[in-house]
């Protein structure tokens, strides 16, 4: 009967131990076979289970604020100072649909920026935006060089505010009907942003989750 290897064994005890919620997961790849790249694929699997378990924990404390009554201005503090590791950015913004659909209006915002352009009350026309399409599709928009959307969209006065404070990459999603007992039923823009730094955005984010 042949000898099981003994990698295979602890493998199968980090497996069990990720079933369990334990994802401390540290193998030393033994090897250059097959047996070696699945430890090694295993070790991986562990990080991301645990980024992804993190991310649901915070969302679940989320939505137990929001469940409790908290003003929206409260629930976007937390956001802002839970968020950051599990997702860099260094400023978050919410914007409101108001006007009957037609007015998009800043109405809160945090920064690592010593000052910041677009604040609370800034408004634009939804219609002809980016933002628009964003509700549309309900898809995020992800502009991952701020400078250059800048050049080719000259007329654009949020993007020469918001490159003026610093900002060189955002991603925007749509948040619709968020339930906040004071306010009844909200829809909204939530984008974070990264000063002075590009980054490619992946559209799949916490930040979509929270809008579910």
């Amino acid at each position: 009967m042949a000898k099981t290897d003994p990698r295979i064994v602890k493998y199968v005890e980090v497996a069990n131990a990720m079933k369990h919620g334990s994802f401390d997961v540290k193998l030393t790849k033994e090897g250059t076979d097959e047996v070696a790249d699945l430890g090694a694929a295993l070790e991986d699997l562990a990080r991301s289970l645990e980024k992804r378990f993190e991310e649901i924990r915070t969302l679940t404390e989320i939505t137990a604020r929001i469940n409790s009554g908290m003003l929206l201005d409260d629930v976007l503090n937390y956001v802002y100072e839970s968020f950051r590791p599990i997702i860099p950015y260094d400023r978050i913004g919410c914007s409101l649909i108001e006007g009957e659909g037609k007015i998009v209006r800043a109405y809160w915002a945090r920064s690592t920026a010593r000052e910041m352009v677009i604040t609370k009350g800034y408004e634009a026309p939804l219609e002809g935006s980016s933002l628009q399409i964003i509700m549309q599709t309900g898809q995020p928009r992800i502009i991952n060089n701020l400078e250059q959307y800048l050049a080719e969209h000259p007329l654009s006065d949020s993007t020469k505010k918001i490159v003026r404070e610093g900002v060189r990459s955002t991603f925007c999603s749509f948040q619709a009907l968020i339930p906040i007992p004071m306010l009844k039923r909200i829809r909204t823009f939530l984008c974070k942003s990264r000063i002075n730094c590009l980054r490619s955005w992946k559209k799949a984010g916490t930040f979509n989750s929270f809008s579910n």
